[in-house]
């Protein structure tokens, strides 16, 4: 969420835009002063009947879903770990008895949580049942989450590189987990975590130019 990274980024005193949920939010940095996210630039919604559809989906597979729409952050009502997002988030969950019925229109993203390996074993699942519907990616071991069609953070990487009038060639990107494949085979200088799973570091030409400079001999 925009609202939970805002502190971040103003204490690394940035000034361009936030991006949001895999790229399917982008805001500009509001001022200093104001207690409001900032513009909205960019809003790529998932569709409410997909995102029902998510919902039912995921619980037949034994994930937990959540939904995020612009600031919201929505649970159903007896979420055992709400006291846990809220601290992570920095932000206080609104809670709903019935999260199907309560998608009554677009939502920027649907967010399942489950116990590692499942979220990375029901991918592939997942990107077959919502094949040109929702776009799926694994954020984290433990989340899966569904954005509309054609969002990624590689999007959302190109138009701030638009915007900035900064060659993509000249971008530097970082990343840790699977949602960051397409960020980082956009940008001229790709780098993963040393954590980051075998694929993440795979697209990302600057870390496979460092660990050859490792083995090398000498």
């Amino acid at each position: 969420m925009v609202s939970s990274a805002l502190r971040f980024a103003r204490e690394l005193e940035l000034v361009a835009p936030i991006v949001g949920y895999q790229g399917a939010l982008i805001r500009e940095m509001p001022a200093a002063t104001s207690t409001r996210p900032g513009r909205l630039l960019i809003h790529t919604p998932l569709a409410a009947s997909v995102a029902r559809d998510v919902v039912i989906w995921a619980r037949e597979q034994g994930l937990d879903p959540h939904v995020n729409h612009l600031e919201r952050f929505i649970i159903r009502a007896d979420d055992p770990l709400a006291d846990e997002y809220m601290v992570f988030m920095g932000h206080v969950p609104d809670r709903e008895d019935d999260l199907v019925q309560a998608i009554r229109h677009p939502v920027t993203k649907v967010m399942c949580h489950g116990d590692p390996p499942l979220p990375t074993e029901v991918a592939p699942l997942a990107r077959q049942r919502f094949a040109g519907l929702a776009d799926v990616t694994v954020s984290h071991p433990h989340f899966i989450e569904f954005v509309a069609p054609g969002v990624s953070k590689g999007r959302a990487v190109r138009y701030l590189a638009r915007r900035l009038k900064v060659p993509l060639g000249a971008v530097l990107a970082i990343g840790d987990q699977w949602n960051d494949i397409e960020m980082l085979a956009e940008v001229g200088h790709g780098t993963a975590m040393p954590s980051a799973p075998t694929e993440v570091q795979a697209v990302a030409p600057t870390s496979r130019r460092r660990l050859r400079t490792r083995g090398s001999p000498g």
